[in-house]
């Protein structure tokens, strides 16, 4: 009988420290899951916002390529990146765009007359915007 006590005294403890174990964890990962959370619904509510045009793409000689983008948006976007024909360029170095503004970005890339080129450029929330532009 007392083998027995004490095989179930050990289960309580082992059944006591896992549920002290398990709280301490959910304690410890809730702020930053919530965080987490809170931060993705704050960038996705400013993402619907956003509104750039890739209003005109110059290829200029020495194989440079200047795209022009405008802010139609209800907020600034910042720039994080540029495609053209799904090659991801240099990202930019001055990037943030203001509503109803401009910014031109300058690139190195060989390309032929005549051809068609897809620009795409993302914000730094992830968000697209693209057009397809003849050299």
């Amino acid at each position: 009988m007392t083998d027995r006590v004490i095989v179930e005294a050990m289960l309580v403890v082992m059944t006591v420290s896992l549920f002290v174990g398990v709280l301490t964890f959910q304690a410890q990962t809730q702020g930053p899951i919530q965080s987490a959370l809170l931060s993705s619904i704050f960038n996705s509510k400013n993402a619907m916002k956003e509104g750039l045009l890739v209003e005109e793409v110059q290829f200029l000689s020495g194989n440079q390529i200047k795209v022009t983008v405008y802010n139609y948006g209800q907020i600034s976007s910042t720039v994080s990146s540029v495609y053209v024909n799904n090659v991801a360029l240099s990202a930019p170095p001055t990037n943030t765009i203001n509503v109803n503004q401009s910014q031109a970005f300058t690139f190195t890339l060989s390309w032929t007359s005549g051809t068609a080129y897809h620009v795409k450029v993302v914000t730094s929330r992830g968000v697209p915007f693209e057009g397809i532009f003849s050299a």
